[in-house]
């Protein structure tokens, strides 16, 4: 928060910034200039020529030097009445007092000037003047109409001031708010892939240990694979998005363990649109739903079974469909009865997507489970476009 958002915020005299000391002192300066040339052009000014050219100009342009001099200080009382929070009638009482003050001084200081330091004639010389002539003939309305117009600016610019550092302060509150937010939403799904991580990881070693025995030659190659995928995982940046086609890839090293496992039992079909490769989707997206279909579809099946996997773009959707034919859930999974893969995937699809996504996961008529995710479709080439005009 800057200093002029803590005095508005505090109610004090908002501090003139460069631009409007000189737009008051080019003001001052014009009307100073106005009245010295009204001077200079007055039929009556020959009459003072004893006191040289300079003695009427300086009795014209006096007033505006003092009324320059006290714009702050009127400023400062305009501040402190803050009209948009009400006004009490001792305030009022006071800008009143203060304006018929100053009023009735500048008006007497110029008397002061023209009658008695550079009276024009003798009869000027002989009049009377002072604040008590100045009050008594209100010789001071005119100068009280002055006072009257720079406070009606000081409070145009104390209201105007308030209102833009209030907006510039609420606008930083919302971008820190954003900030945050968008912190908060990374921090939560870096946590939810490394809670997917190592239950892939230990569901994996766990498939391993049970072929130890009984097929040494496909353990070496599940161990090779796996350790691909996880060099693979090192290797990626923090970005929560790859394309389709490096997704698929590291699917596909994960089919590998599987079919190693499953040997014959498990049969992959896929359906991949070439539009739809260059799209980009959450990173590790496909592996928990492709491995929920696998153990709660096909490892229940004696003779194995089907994984079916089908990408396509309808209208600006990116829909990732994969299929088994497995017993399937008797009920759509929601809430706490979805497995730790299902409950992740949909709070990773929510946290990037908001409700631009969708994720369904239930039964296929005939058998089998179906679970589907449709996306925003975009692409590498588009969030650049994006950041470009930005």
């Amino acid at each position: 928060m800057n200093t002029r958002t803590r005095e508005a915020d505090a109610g004090g005299f908002l501090p003139l910034v460069r631009g409007e000391w000189l737009l008051l002192a080019a003001f001052w300066a014009f009307i100073a200039t106005l009245n010295a040339a009204n001077s200079a052009l007055d039929p009556r000014a020959p009459g003072v020529l004893a006191f040289g050219i300079g003695a009427p100009i300086l009795v014209a342009v006096l007033p505006s030097v003092l009324w320059a001099a006290v714009t702050v200080p009127i400023f400062q009382l305009a501040d402190h009445l803050e009209v948009e929070r009400g006004v009490a009638v001792k305030d009022v009482a006071l800008v009143l007092f203060v304006g018929f003050v100053l009023a009735v001084a500048i008006d007497a200081i110029g008397a002061w000037l023209r009658f008695d330091v550079f009276p024009r004639t003798a009869r000027e010389s002989a009049l009377p003047f002072g604040p008590l002539v100045t009050i008594r003939h209100f010789f001071f309305l005119d100068d009280f109409i002055v006072y009257l117009a720079v406070l009606s600016a000081g409070l145009a610019r104390s209201y105007s001031t308030r209102l833009r550092t209030r907006s510039e302060e609420e606008r930083q509150r919302e971008t820190e708010t954003s900030r945050l937010q968008a912190k908060l939403a990374e921090a939560k799904l870096h946590a939810l892939r490394a809670q997917v991580d190592p239950h892939f990881l230990f569901n994996t070693l766990h498939a391993i240990s049970s072929l130890v025995e009984r097929d040494p030659r496909g353990v070496r190659r599940m161990v090779a694979r796996l350790s691909e995928m996880l060099r693979e995982r090192m290797a990626e940046s923090d970005e929560q998005e790859t394309t389709l086609d490096r997704e698929l890839a590291s699917l596909d090293r994960y089919l590998d363990i599987m079919r190693v496992r499953f040997q014959e039992l498990l049969v992959v079909n896929s359906e991949i649109a070439p539009d739809t490769r260059a799209a980009l989707v959450p990173g590790f997206i496909l592996q928990p739903i492709v491995e929920n279909a696998i153990k709660h579809g096909l490892s229940k099946r004696a003779e194995g079974g089907v994984v079916e996997l089908r990408a396509r773009i309808v209208d600006d959707a990116l829909i990732l469909t994969v299929r088994d034919n497995g017993p399937g859930p008797a009920v759509e999974v929601q809430g706490e009865s979805a497995g730790l893969g299902v409950r992740n995937t949909r709070e990773r699809l929510q946290a990037l997507y908001g409700d631009a996504q969708q994720f369904t996961l239930r039964a296929r008529e005939g058998g089998g489970a179906e679970a589907e995710i449709l996306l925003p479709f975009h692409t590498r080439d588009d969030l650049r476009v994006v950041a470009g005009r930005t």
